[in-house]
């Protein structure tokens, strides 16, 4: 219904009528109907017929009847028309008396209403149909209240039933976060049924205000001035104003409902997957991390069992055992996976390379004769023979350091010695010569002698006088390069 027409329609009925020529004021006494009454009536007197028929002798035959005027059927209508006329009074009577019997009301004296009176008479009606306009308002505005809350209460079911049980919190979002399009709708509906009930309120308060003027005003006048002016403002308050709108709100929310909340339901769902993709890559990234931590943990622990390995290695190489040294070498670089420790291990097994070039060209050299000027006539994988003598080569390293170095002099610093190799050939055995010295002359030899030093340094200088044994020799001497940087 149209509360806010139906309490405009207030308005327009408790408007004081004003009749012509009058001045409000109060009634000066009972205002009863006024009206006359019948006199009572006792009794009723029949007046007598102004002639009657009397014969004034028999009537002996027809021809005598017909002397004196009357033929048979004359005196028979006369007969029947004095019966007739008898019955009649008779009835009239009989209906009299009855009427008689029934006792009168009492006369009422008259009274005459001054123009005030009737004025006063007039506001009062109005005030009373005010009232009325009011109280229709009132029961209207209840009914529209119990339709909302029904309403609302139908939707709120649908959506329990349609939305996901993830939805219930999604419908209460944190302070920080935005209410959802869902939320805010939810959130429309109660604030109209806020409004409705205010609506109420307000009309509940103009009855009691109402019912007060029309027992306690002595001047009803007043009283209807009162009550039209206070229905002039109630019609101005927020909450009327708004109530069809809210109502109007409801009905067309209700009517789309299922839409929106299949709509919510889709939205509700989108972020769930959305929330769930991210968390899968969430976890996708985070086995990521903890399976590139556990890669480096085995790289790192790859590599160094790789500096195991080069431990390993060079108790055969202090034996000047490379051959040895590399089978031991190869059995444990199998077992690696990661290109860093077969990085790490590649340098180890260029190192043994080199100490294995170096040791052919030293057997070669004394198949060839080349070191006899200093007692060393002979040489193989395990042994080496100084003045006829056959020793180990470790004992040869520990014991003969000049002739150690004489070694490397004879054959890769000297010139002459060396003139037979081609020029990589010799890049790579003065890489082989360097360490060969720095493992088996010592540092301590290399400070103290100048001639050890200025070989060194040439073995440095053949080494890097190609690219490929220049990489070489600072993967395997890194320290001796980084002092050249530096």
């Amino acid at each position: 219904a149209d509360i806010t027409k139906t309490i405009g329609s207030g308005k327009s009925v408790g408007k004081r009528v004003v009749l012509k020529g009058t001045q409000s004021m109060k009634p000066t006494g009972t205002v009863k109907p006024t009206g006359t009454d019948k006199p009572k009536v006792t009794s009723i007197r029949l007046k007598p017929t102004s002639a009657t028929f009397t014969p004034s002798k028999p009537m002996s035959s027809v021809e005598e009847n017909k002397k004196q005027g009357l033929s048979t059927r004359a005196v028979v209508g006369i007969a029947v028309g004095g019966g007739l006329a008898i019955l009649t009074v008779l009835g009239i009577l009989v209906g009299v008396l009855v009427k008689a019997s029934k006792p009168a009301p009492a006369v009422q004296p008259v009274v005459t209403l001054t123009p005030q009176q009737r004025q006063a008479l007039a506001d009062a009606e109005a005030l009373k149909q005010l009232g009325l306009t009011i109280e229709q308002s009132y029961v209207n505005a209840k009914t529209a209240q119990d339709r909302v809350k029904k309403s609302v209460d139908r939707m709120i079911a649908k959506a329990q039933s349609g939305l996901l049980e993830e939805q219930m919190e999604w419908l209460q979002p944190k302070e920080e976060e935005a209410p959802t399009a869902m939320l805010v709708t939810i959130q429309k509906f109660f604030k109209a049924l806020t409004q409705i009930d205010e609506a109420i309120k307000a009309i509940e308060a103009l009855r009691v205000k109402l019912d007060d003027w029309q027992t306690n005003h002595e001047d009803v006048s007043v009283a209807l001035a009162d009550a039209t002016a206070a229905v002039e403002v109630h019609q101005e308050l927020p909450e009327i104003k708004a109530l069809d709108r809210n109502i109007k709100l409801i009905d067309d929310a209700e009517a789309s409902w299922a839409k929106i909340v299949k709509k919510a339901r889709a939205e509700m769902i989108a972020v769930i997957e959305q929330r769930q993709e991210e968390e899968r890559k969430s976890k996708a990234a985070e086995r990521e991390r903890e399976a590139a931590e556990q890669a480096k943990r085995d790289i790192e622990m790859e590599v160094a069992s790789v500096s195991a390995i080069d431990v390993t290695v060079s108790g055969e190489l202090d034996k000047f055992m490379p051959t040895a040294a590399m089978a031991l070498f190869k059995t444990r670089n199998e077992r690696l996976k990661s290109d860093e420790a077969k990085a790490a291990a590649a340098v180890i097994a260029e190192r043994i390379n080199a100490y294995l070039r170096l040791k052919q060209a030293f057997l070669t050299a004394a198949e060839e004769g080349m070191f006899k000027k200093i007692g060393i006539t002979a040489a193989d994988e395990a042994t080496i023979t100084v003045n006829d003598k056959p020793m180990l080569w470790s004992q040869f390293l520990a014991n003969q350091s000049k002739l150690v170095f004489k070694l490397v002099d004879i054959m890769v610093v000297n010139d002459d010695g060396a003139k037979d190799f081609r020029a990589s050939e010799r890049a790579d055995l003065a890489i082989g010569a360097y360490l060969f010295i720095e493992r088996f002359v010592g540092s301590e030899a290399v400070k103290k002698s100048k001639t050890v030093r200025e070989a060194m340094e040439k073995l440095r200088s053949l080494a890097e006088s190609l690219p490929g044994s220049r990489a070489l020799f600072e993967r395997l001497v890194p320290s001796q390069s980084e002092d050249d940087e530096a």
